[in-house]
């Protein structure tokens, strides 16, 4: 009786032994799953940003096309500013630098395309400058 109380207490202790060794490696796992997860997950805010990115170019373009109709500059002024608001927070939060060059120039942009007595050079102007800073910062953005 003696030998079983003393082979079920080994037999318990090695149990436990192997428990915990494997246990590391389930850490280790859980460690890489979440790693990857991280990963995956910043890719996918990555598109997301550069998405929007590309939206805001296209309308931008847009912009530039409608210089010759008041009401079409105006429109196209607004729906810029739809794209920008969506992405803006992000841009913000994530490279500061950028986000406040960037809006330097489309805020005043903005700005003037609403209005009813439009600067139409003016204009040409701040979509060019504001081109050029997006379309770096997405470089920038895409190459990280």
């Amino acid at each position: 009786m003696k030998t079983f109380r003393y082979f079920l207490g080994a037999s318990t202790i090695i149990m436990m032994m192997v428990a915990g060794c494997s246990s590391n490696e389930s850490g280790d796992r859980t460690r890489e799953h979440s790693q990857e997860e991280a990963v995956e997950t910043h890719k996918n805010i990555s598109t997301d940003l550069n998405d929007g990115i590309e939206k805001v170019l296209t309308a931008l373009e847009e912009l530039q096309q409608s210089t010759t109709n008041k009401k079409n500059i105006q429109s196209s002024a607004e729906n810029l500013d739809e794209y920008w608001d969506v992405i803006e927070k992000q841009v913000e939060e994530q490279y500061p630098k950028d986000y406040v060059d960037i809006e330097k120039s489309l805020y005043p942009l903005l700005y003037e395309a609403k209005k009813e007595q439009q600067d139409i050079p003016k204009i040409q102007q701040l979509i060019e400058e504001t081109k050029n800073k997006i379309t770096t910062f997405q470089h920038k953005i895409t190459a990280s």
